[in-house]
C-alpha cells in the first residue's frame, strides 16, 4: 500500500521572552493562513502531542505583528541591563508541541508554515517536515 502524499509533522518549541509569563495562557495555531481548530495551554517544560486540524472554509484572516515579508524572523526584544541591577533569573523551560497538521480532512504538505499565537501576537512559526521513515526490516 503506497504511502499518503504528504505525510507532515510539525514540532515547535515556546519560549516566552524574559519577562514576560505565557503561564496559562491559550495558545492558538494556524495551518497556512487557516485558524486551527485546537487550541493549548502553554505549560513550562512540557511536550505536548497535539494535531491541529482546520477547514478551509473556515478562512478568516488572523492579525499579524510579524515585521516584513511573511516568513521573516519576528523582532527582537532588547533588554538594557544598567550596573548594579540584578540579573534576572533564568527563562522558563519552552513549551514542545508537536503533531500533524491536517486541513479540509488531508495532512498539509511539507513545508506548510504553522504559526502559534498569544492573544494577537504571533509567538512562533515551524515548517511542517516529512515523517521520518519507518523500516520494515527487524534491525
Amino acid at each position: 500500500m503506497p504511502a499518503p502524499p504528504f505525510d507532515g509533522i510539525y514540532t515547535m518549541t515556546i519560549t516566552q521572552p524574559l519577562g514576560e509569563s505565557y503561564a496559562g495562557n491559550v495558545i492558538t495555531f494556524k495551518i497556512g493562513d487557516v485558524n486551527a481548530n485546537e487550541p493549548a495551554t502553554w505549560q513550562q517544560g512540557q511536550t505536548n502531542e497535539l494535531d491541529l486540524s482546520a477547514s478551509s472554509s473556515a478562512l478568516i484572516p488572523a492579525p499579524s505583528n510579524r515585521p516584513g515579508p511573511s516568513g521573516s524572523e519576528l523582532a527582537e526584544t532588547n533588554i538594557q541591563v544598567s550596573a548594579g541591577t540584578p540579573l534576572a533569573s533564568p527563562p522558563a523551560q519552552p513549551s514542545v508541541f508537536q503533531g500533524t497538521a491536517i486541513v479540509d480532512g488531508i495532512l498539509v504538505p511539507q513545508g506548510t508554515i504553522v504559526t502559534a499565537w498569544v492573544g494577537n501576537t504571533e509567538v512562533r512559526i515551524a515548517s511542517v517536515a516529512p515523517r521520518p521513515a519507518i523500516s520494515d526490516t527487524p534491525s
